[in-house]
């Protein structure tokens, strides 16, 4: 399994202009971009809230000019650390 770096996409949901990803990018290895849908957030809002429907929308621009680049999104929901735990299971980091 080759060794990847991973960039995780928080706040900042943007490629260009985005200083953490340049630097992953410049990195020796692969970088694996992913998105988590935080519950312990998700839980407090409304189903048709206007921030889920903004977050949606902007990921599927995302995912889009990433996969220009012959690369892809992840993205999961869950409780970020429990999502980050299994990671390794999936891949090489």
């Amino acid at each position: 399994m080759q060794t990847i770096s991973v960039f995780w996409f928080r706040r900042d949901l943007r490629l260009e202009d985005n200083r953490g990803l340049q630097e992953a990018l410049r990195g020796p290895f692969p970088v694996l971009p992913i998105f988590i849908f935080d519950e312990n957030i998700i839980a407090e809002l409304e189903a048709d809230d206007p921030r889920i429907t903004f977050i949606h929308r902007t990921l599927l621009s995302l995912s889009r000019a990433i996969q220009e680049s012959s690369g892809g999104l992840l993205c999961q929901k869950g409780i970020p650390l429990e999502v980050w735990k299994t990671l390794p299971e999936q891949f090489n980091i």
